[in-house]
């Protein structure tokens, strides 16, 4: 497996695939900066290629380095994921069984642009590797319409579903060429009913906030706080985009205004002011 790592191998910037969330802003996160982020240690975070995955799995089923012994205690289903035990954890490893009553050993992964799905149906002797770069919902739905593929004769490919809230609206964001100031008017206007359930726009502020582009972020944060005044999270996500713009004074309101429409009567927060930073007290 010479393609999958860490900090090796040396890749070049033309071999990694750039990450492009909700479809729409391209993002080449990876970075060799020298060293691993503890929180990514053992965890996640390998760069990898479905080739270098590939021969991972033959390893696995062909006993290259754990014997069979070994590979059954890998993949025993021993600590329940939910409450009807429909799935459990193995060592690193899901375990659960297919609508075929087979055993399926399988796990995910997702850094929240990228996702990865690992399907070994080990009784009927089959696999599904799937990889994409994009954030998108209907992405992670891919793998198992393979799997009706592989083992119904009877599948029938459902249409494509229609694109995303987020989607719609970030594509329209990122052509928008108006007066910044009416970005809010603008996005109302074309898509009155989409933002009636303005959830879209929370995290569509978010992600220009990540982008440093804060000016976008901050109107489309606005017109959240316009259509759904009482909702926590939107003002939450607004002190933070005011504390990046270093408008310190506009963060602590907004903070304020999360923190009183979230909190049970008798709590107590408040926001202070020390230095240029920002502090929230109990």
């Amino acid at each position: 497996m010479y393609h999958t790592g860490y900090l090796l191998p040396n890749w070049d910037n033309n071999s990694n695939a750039n990450e492009y969330l909700y479809n729409v802003i391209n993002k080449a996160w990876y970075k060799q900066d020298g060293k691993i982020a503890w929180t990514l240690k053992a965890n996640g975070g390998i760069n990898s290629t479905q080739n270098d995955m590939y021969k991972w799995y033959l390893a696995l089923k062909n006993n290259k380095f754990l014997n069979k012994s070994s590979i059954q205690k890998l993949t025993a289903p021993y600590v329940a994921e939910n409450e009807d035990e429909s799935s459990h954890y193995a060592y690193g490893w899901a375990i659960f069984e297919s609508n075929r009553n087979s055993k399926v050993i399988s796990h995910n992964g997702f850094n929240g642009v990228s996702y990865y799905e690992f399907s070994w149906f080990p009784e009927e002797d089959a696999l599904i590797l799937f990889a994409t770069n994009t954030s998108i919902r209907e992405a992670s739905r891919i793998p198992y319409e393979l799997e009706k593929m592989l083992f119904y004769s009877s599948y029938i490919a459902q249409p494509m579903p229609k694109k995303s809230e987020v989607f719609q609206v970030l594509m329209f964001t990122e052509n928008y060429s108006g007066d910044i100031k009416n970005l809010g008017k603008a996005l109302k206007s074309n898509f009155e009913e989409l933002l009636k359930t303005p959830v879209s726009l929370n995290r569509l502020s978010g992600v220009y906030m990540r982008e440093k582009r804060l000016n976008k972020s901050i109107y489309i944060a606005k017109l959240h706080t316009e259509l759904i005044p009482d909702d926590g999270n939107i003002w939450d996500t607004m002190g933070d985009i005011y504390f990046n713009a270093k408008q310190n004074d506009k963060a602590i309101e907004s903070y304020q205004r999360a923190l009183e429409l979230r909190l049970d009567e008798g709590d107590c927060f408040w926001c202070e002011n020390s230095q240029g930073k920002l502090k929230i007290l109990r």
